[in-house]
């Protein structure tokens, strides 16, 4: 089972990724939400039920988002750049195991980037 995080604004652009994302097999991969921010995670939930075209799981802290995950998981992050990127990893990291894989889709400067490949490690 793959995990990804989404973003509460879905852009078109976001959205089209999701709805590739579930839309690859029969039964589509599951998409989790994750959110420091708990109640964008609801908007985002309740905009989904809405729209009905993506199966969206809402996830309200970082520990039960990465536990929901079987391993070796794997993680899309669309995140702004900056900060938020870097908090949102290291709520993450606390509890993801080796061999797990945070993948940064967001718009972030490269060195951060490196930084965060060596922090991984």
């Amino acid at each position: 089972m793959k995990c990804y995080i989404c973003p509460p604004n879905q852009k078109k652009k976001k959205k089209n990724l999701l709805y590739r994302i579930t839309s690859k097999s029969d039964k589509g991969f599951p998409i989790y939400v994750y959110n420091r921010t708990t109640s964008k995670v609801d908007e985002t939930l309740d905009r989904d039920h809405r729209e009905g075209d993506l199966l969206l799981t809402g996830q309200h802290t970082s520990r039960d988002f990465v536990l929901s995950i079987k391993q070796p998981r794997s993680v899309i992050s669309l995140i702004k750049a900056g900060s938020p990127v870097d908090q949102t990893i290291a709520a993450l990291s606390e509890h993801m195991s080796p061999g797990d894989c945070n993948i940064d889709a967001g718009n972030e400067w490269y060195e951060n980037i490196e930084r965060h490949i060596y922090d991984f490690l």
